[in-house]
């Protein structure tokens, strides 16, 4: 409306009420369910919310809607290895509309184990963040949702991320509630994988069952997976959204010398592209593990790649790292994919990652949690 100045002086009211609001809490207890937390004073409960979500005990919502927090209990089904669910939390949360995944660990919730899974989903313009601690016994799971838009709990200095933090601290359940789960809780095993982030504020991918970490760069997120060719093992792809460039990362399992392994993965590349050529070999040691680097130039559909591909053996377990982009536009990609073939560490299959880099110690086809 050209008021300018006006506009800036209520935007600067609004926050400072945002903010306020934000700052001054209530507590809920639910006698009933034996559990409690902390909201803040301006949110309200909203049973919409709850009865559109199996097992929804309460839920309550900011007055702008992009904030949230709720809790829910559900049985697990007859004949469900209640452990196994601890694994397949993450894929629940995309299957069930949540967008993608971004982590998970192992944390405590009211001092009882349990697994965190971070995922997000785009919410009309705002991409929401959903932090879901998950508490398993051997016939119910519990969930503690908190909600808030992706860019302010990422930000420590947001009054909507300080909320989050003290809503997510202050969930304890009552007695006798809690004496019951402290007896019954399962303690998840390592996470499948998750997305760790180290001192210098770098992101890395680990996956357990692949037995590899690398640096997963702004923009980069993990867009498939599945078993290799030989079926025995797993092939996950990271890629940078809105682009042509691609990670993939193989581990198979194959009773085979690594000049053998090796000369099968070739002769597949070939008999698999329309045109095949190799470009350059050298000799590479990963992360204490020898193999070899290849820089290929194939053709598929009609459109060419330019690949950079990393083998490594161990035993025989045999590992693939392969960064490639369409010819015409690989350069713009190129310092990034060789830092993520760089960054590359082989992990100790089916258990949790150390803070260095190793070679897998004795890998096993099974990993074990």
């Amino acid at each position: 409306m050209g008021q300018r100045a006006d506009a800036d002086r209520l935007a600067k009211e609004a926050a400072a009420i945002r903010e306020k609001g934000l700052s001054h809490f209530k507590e809920y207890v639910d006698k009933e369910n034996g559990f409690r937390f902390e909201i803040p004073i301006a949110w309200t409960s909203s049973p919409f919310m709850g009865m559109h979500v199996p097992g929804g005990l309460v839920a309550f919502m900011s007055p702008n809607s992009l904030s949230g927090v709720q809790v829910q209990r559900m049985p697990v089904a007859p004949g469900t290895d209640p452990s196994a669910i601890f694994d397949t939390v993450g894929r629940t949360a995309e299957t069930l509309g949540k967008g993608e995944t971004i982590g998970e660990e192992n944390v405590t919730l009211s001092g009882l184990p349990a697994r965190r899974v971070v995922a997000t989903v785009q919410y009309g313009k705002t991409r929401l963040r959903d932090v879901e601690t998950f508490l398993v016994t051997r016939d119910q799971v519990w969930v503690f949702h908190v909600m808030g838009p992706e860019t302010a709990l990422t930000s420590p200095e947001a009054p909507e991320y300080r909320a989050a933090q003290r809503i997510a601290g202050s969930f304890a359940f009552r007695e006798p509630v809690l004496s019951q789960l402290r007896a019954q809780a399962l303690a998840p095993p390592p996470p499948l994988k998750t997305i760790s982030v180290d001192a210098t504020n770098q992101r890395h991918y680990i996956n357990r069952e692949l037995g590899m970490k690398i640096l997963l760069p702004d923009g980069w997120k993990e867009t498939t997976q599945n078993s290799p060719s030989f079926q025995e093992g797993k092939t996950v792809v990271l890629s940078k959204t809105g682009t042509l460039a691609f990670v993939i990362l193989t581990r198979e399992y194959l009773e085979a010398s690594p000049e053998l392994y090796l000369k099968v993965f070739t002769s597949g590349m070939v008999t698999g592209t329309e045109n095949f050529h190799e470009l350059s070999r050298k000799t590479v040691t990963q992360a204490g593990l020898e193999g070899t680097r290849l820089a290929l130039i194939t053709t598929e559909s009609g459109v060419e790649y330019r690949s950079v591909v990393e083998v490594f053996s161990s035993g025989k377990q045999h590992y693939r790292v392969m960064a490639r982009a369409p010819t015409e536009v690989y350069d713009r990609y190129a310092e990034t994919l060789t830092q993520m073939l760089d960054s590359v560490q082989f992990l100790p299959l089916g258990t949790q990652p150390s803070t260095g880099g190793g070679s897998p110690d004795r890998p096993s086809n099974d990993p074990q949690p």
